[in-house]
């Protein structure tokens, strides 16, 4: 609201600026139409004039001149400005009307100045009502827009965290799987590997030898599949540990550039999405 208020303020002075300027012309006119100073004649004994004041009042100062009943008249410019502005507001103004046309036996001049300039400043006032209310409407839509902006802006956001959550998990899943195959793989090629040395000494003779043999081939079997699990352990953290720090640069750079979003203005949203 208090938005909306700030942006109606210039508009509400441009216009009042055209409203002064008619009451200075009007007030000018009416001090030379309308002026009851002397030797100005006029008649004193105007009902309308008299109306203005209680009746008490008149007999207790035995007032003669009806001009004396009223606060304002068109001896001085603010006096003017003052009388149009009791017309303007419609504060009992069809009195002073008759009374200026009675004072100085001329209706016609008195209907059509005032009545000019009546409808002048009520289609000014009506002109700025319907201007504010205008500019209500459509910083009202301006708002509602921004709103949807910065609310699918939150739903894509959602949307690629989803998907980059999605593709990590692929990601380690299939690399796991793949690290398991190679493992199952390379022990296979050394377990057969073994067991064709072990078939070739058998069938030289030496069955001693090939019981030390086997022991010894056995235990550096073990030995070699404990060291080959070794590595690929240490492998399999290190490429986790690169994973977990591009997904943590990923986050890292997706709240920055959220933050960067709402450090904007609902004006510069609003403009991105109009270009």
């Amino acid at each position: 609201m208090f938005q909306k208020i700030i942006i109606c303020v210039p508009i509400v002075i441009k216009l009042s600026v055209i409203i002064v300027i008619i009451f200075y012309i009007y007030s000018a006119i009416g001090v030379e139409l309308f002026t009851t100073l002397k030797p100005i004649e006029y008649n004193k004994t105007g009902l309308y004039g008299f109306s203005m004041c209680s009746t008490k009042y008149v007999q207790k100062n035995k007032i003669k001149d009806s001009t004396q009943c009223n606060y304002a008249d068109f001896n001085s410019f603010l006096g003017s400005m003052l009388v149009l502005l009791q017309v303007c507001t419609a504060a009992g103004w069809s009195n002073i009307v008759f009374d200026y046309g009675y004072k100085f036996d001329s209706l016609l001049n008195s209907i059509l100045f005032f009545n000019s300039f009546h409808f002048i400043a009520v289609f000014m006032l009506s002109l700025i009502g319907g201007i504010i209310w205008e500019v209500f409407t459509v910083v009202e839509k301006i708002m509602e827009d921004i709103q949807a902006v910065e609310e699918q802006q939150e739903l894509l956001n959602s949307i690629e965290q989803q998907q980059q959550l999605l593709q990590s998990i692929n990601f380690e899943t299939n690399q796991n799987k793949y690290i398991d195959i190679v493992y199952t793989i390379a022990f296979l090629e050394k377990k057969n590997y073994n067991y064709l040395r072990r078939f070739s000494i058998q069938k030289k003779g030496e069955d001693d030898d090939s019981e030390e043999s086997d022991e010894s081939e056995e235990s550096k079997e073990s030995k070699e599949q404990l060291q080959f699990k070794y590595h690929l352990g240490i492998e399999r953290e290190f490429k986790l540990q690169q994973q977990q720090t591009m997904l943590n640069k990923m986050t890292q750079n997706k709240n920055n550039q959220n933050n960067q979003n709402q450090c904007e203005t609902p004006k510069d949203l609003f403009i991105k999405k109009k270009k």
